[in-house]
């Protein structure tokens, strides 16, 4: 089973259901599903290949997930880095995990631009929000442009075809990108939504770690849930007013 149809089926039995509360918005997972879906025809545009890398650079916000999804549906790898790396840590983890397209928040988009010489996988930058950088592309124009294609069909995977490259803190040494499978990723999220994680129709989540930690599974489990409303938080901006305010929203 592909990873992204986990989004795919959940959209089709709760279209109208708020998959994200943040900076108080909202977005329903019809409209998540169809945004990854536009994301996914974009990367073919580009002419991505099944098992290419797409690297994901931003704070937490819905987006993440809609690209997550949508290299997922594509048959591409998802290669999410944290928005806390230092540039010397983003240059080291882009040349290892040699992503073809980078997806960037306006917030390291400068960064990005001060690296793009020394990053020679990278053909493509995708922005997120702002001043779109010149030689990037906006993410909203690249969504807006693709979503008239209509619905993506799931490119057929193996289990063992890598999905997730999710890299380790690098604590005692340098980071390593632990390889996660299609097949890994759907048996941990049925296994949590049965055992460890049994989410229900009244729960709603506040997720404030990074996304591209492992506590990102939790996105992933409410999204094959649907029923789910989660709150998004930005990178290193969760205050005691802004959890107030996505709890009273919930």
């Amino acid at each position: 089973m592909n990873a992204g149809d986990l989004l795919t089926n959940t959209a089709r039995s709760y279209p109208d259901r708020v998959a994200w509360i943040w900076d108080e918005r909202t977005r329903t997972y019809g409209e998540t599903n169809a945004r990854a879906d536009a994301f996914a025809h974009a990367l073919m545009e580009f002419g991505l290949e099944r098992g290419d890398r797409v690297g994901l650079l931003m704070e937490n916000r819905p987006e993440v997930a809609e690209a997550m999804f949508g290299c997922w549906k594509a048959g591409l790898a998802a290669a999410p880095l944290n928005a806390r790396f230092t540039p010397a840590e983003v240059e080291f983890h882009v040349e290892d995990s040699a992503p073809r397209v980078l997806v960037v928040g306006h917030e390291l988009a400068a960064t990005i631009g001060a690296l793009l010489d020394r990053l020679p996988s990278v053909e493509q930058v995708i922005q997120v929000g702002g001043q779109t950088l010149e030689g990037f592309h906006d993410w909203e124009h690249t969504i807006e442009h693709h979503a008239a294609t209509g619905p993506f069909e799931a490119v057929p995977v193996d289990d063992d075809e890598l999905a997730w490259l999710a890299y380790t803190s690098g604590t005692t040494g340098r980071a390593k990108g632990a390889m996660l499978t299609h097949g890994v990723l759907v048996f941990e999220v049925l296994g949590m939504l049965a055992d460890f994680f049994p989410l229900q129709l009244e729960h709603v989540g506040i997720h404030a770690a990074p996304s591209p930690t492992a506590r990102a599974m939790w996105h992933w489990s409410s999204s094959r849930r649907g029923v789910v409303r989660s709150s998004c938080l930005r990178t290193g901006s969760m205050s005691p007013s802004s959890c107030a305010w996505s709890s009273a929203i919930a």
